[in-house]
């Protein structure tokens, strides 16, 4: 303190010779005052290293204290008091995880990923994270994979979509029994088809989906009903005694009887040629061993077993039924007859599964029959295509007219007792239920039996229907 007492001494003296303005000036320029506080030096003045100073002779000097300043890494730097007493920028620091510094704050980074290398597909682009030199990391700019290529899992570039397909989750038949789906090949955004995956044992693909039975066939449930007719019902024949019958096995039954054009792809297939005049007509002139002999290739073809045992001579085939019971096969056949009268009824128990038969010529139509069959009254005397009628309650078409149909089994004898899973055995002569072009309106009843034939005869409009019994 007498040293600064001293220093001051002399500097007064001094201001009195030249003047106490000018000395004044002099010190405020030239001479540093002692200090403790910046509130102890002049205004404008901070206390450096215990003596007043120019703000400027602070080494990175700032302005307020607590401000903060972003660095061109995307970290940021605090303005405050050293020790010294100078008010200065601080140590770069960084800002949290997944923030950058942006106009003296942290904020959340842009665009953000999570591990510097990962890579994302975008189409048939992908990007790539990578660290941005401001403190954060981030989703590159798109990058084609380039011609004839794809993105698939991991942003990873491959050769472009083997087996493309268009709709994702669209499946899509193989055969009978297996289909495949339209999915995203390794997880990426390429659609593909993928492996061939079975239905189950006692399912088929229809349309892509797994059902009870092949793509143009009905499913016929299991069930009871009363076959025959009733003793008033016009036109009824004398072997149509009503009794109930029981079937204990669901079954497929063909939608349409077999058209000219299934029969011109299946002799195709099996080496031959055959004409066709209406492809979508019912095919006929069938003798029932004909008919066997090609389900036995509907058989073969889906992996199933035949139901007949077949020979072939100059003459045509011979066939004989594999099993005792035609329940007791789960390949293609004809139906028994008393699934087919049970098919026919579709859950009725009238003449015609339309209704009551109302007229009974050829002369005039009949107007529960006309809507569901060609029959002599509308036909005119000509094969028409399937599916040109009403269905039944089932989705069967023309189970009544056009054609006739072969049944699997023998005429039996009815009685009321009631039966479960009936047929009539095998013997010379078959049934044809469900009349024709040329029948009446009688004939064409859903309990009428009047067709009758030969096995080895080929009766004019009989054709066959198949069906498939379900485990």
């Amino acid at each position: 303190m007498k040293r600064a007492f001293g220093c001051f001494g002399l500097v007064v003296s001094f201001c009195l010779m030249v003047g106490l303005s000018a000395c004044v000036a002099d010190l405020d320029e030239e001479l540093p005052y002692a200090c403790v506080e910046h509130e102890s030096c002049p205004s404008g003045r901070l206390c450096v290293n215990g003596r007043c100073e120019a703000p400027s002779a602070c080494p990175d000097a700032c302005g307020s204290e607590g401000e903060r300043l972003c660095t061109e890494d995307g970290r940021y730097r605090l303005c405050a008091h050293l020790d010294n007493g100078c008010l200065s920028w601080g140590e770069a620091l960084p800002c949290e995880s997944g923030s950058t510094c942006s106009d003296g704050a942290c904020v959340a980074c842009n665009n953000a990923c999570q591990s510097a290398g990962l890579r994302q597909c975008h189409g048939r682009s992908f990007q790539v994270c990578v660290a941005d030199g401001k403190g954060c990391l981030q989703w590159s700019e798109l990058e084609s994979c380039g011609d004839n290529m794809q993105c698939i899992a991991a942003g990873v570039c491959s050769l472009a979509c083997p087996d493309p397909c268009a709709v994702v989750d669209e499946r899509e038949c193989i055969d009978a029994k297996n289909y495949r789906v339209c999915t995203y090949h390794g997880g990426g955004d390429c659609l593909t088809w993928s492996a061939v995956e079975p239905c189950h044992n006692n399912e088929y693909c229809v349309a892509g989906s797994c059902e009870p039975c092949p793509e143009g066939f009905a499913f016929i449930p299991a069930g009871t009903f009363t076959m025959g007719s009733p003793e008033h019902e016009p036109g009824r024949g004398e072997d149509e005694t009503p009794h109930q019958v029981t079937l204990s096995h669901d079954f497929c039954m063909a939608e349409t009887e077999f058209t000219q054009e299934q029969y011109r792809v299946m002799v195709e297939r099996s080496g031959g040629s055959v004409p066709v005049t209406c492809s979508d007509c019912p095919a006929w002139g069938f003798d029932w061993h004909m008919a066997a002999y090609w389900l036995n290739f509907l058989s073969g073809w889906a992996n199933l077993p035949t139901c007949y045992r077949c020979t072939v001579d100059a003459h045509g085939p011979s066939c004989t039924p594999t099993t005792n019971s035609p329940y007791d096969c789960f390949g293609y056949r004809l139906p028994t007859e008393a699934e087919w009268e049970y098919a026919a009824r579709a859950l009725t128990n009238t003449a015609y599964y339309s209704g009551d038969m109302y007229e009974g010529t050829c002369d005039v139509l009949d107007p529960s029959l006309s809507p569901i069959a060609w029959y002599c009254a509308n036909a005119n005397n000509a094969l028409q295509p399937v599916k040109g009628k009403n269905p039944n309650g089932w989705g069967l078409y023309d189970m009544l007219g056009n054609v006739a149909e072969w049944v699997h089994d023998s005429p039996r004898d009815y009685d009321s007792a009631a039966v479960v899973d009936p047929h009539g055995g095998f013997t010379n002569d078959a049934m044809h239920r469900g009349g024709s072009i040329q029948d009446t309106p009688s004939g064409c009843r859903t309990a009428s039996r009047a067709g009758r034939s030969e096995r080895g005869s080929a009766p004019e409009w009989v054709g066959f229907r198949p069906v498939l019994l379900l485990p």
